[in-house]
């Protein structure tokens, strides 16, 4: 089987254009604040990534 490399920001992009232009200002001004912020030392909320468990059925 081949694996076809794609680009983070070519993948992301892909991810996202079908969404409506809110959720792209949304996500435009997110990305911005956390380019301001400085970074915390908390730990990364895995809550979206619990949210996706069982999601992908694959055969």
């Amino acid at each position: 089987m081949a694996t076809i490399a794609v680009d983070k920001t070519d993948w992301l992009m892909r991810l996202i254009a079908p969404t409506s232009n809110e959720v792209k200002l949304s996500l435009i001004n997110q990305l911005s604040e956390s380019l301001v912020k400085r970074p915390s030392k908390s730990k990364v909320d895995m809550s979206f990534f619990d949210g996706l468990t069982g999601a992908w059925i694959d055969e």
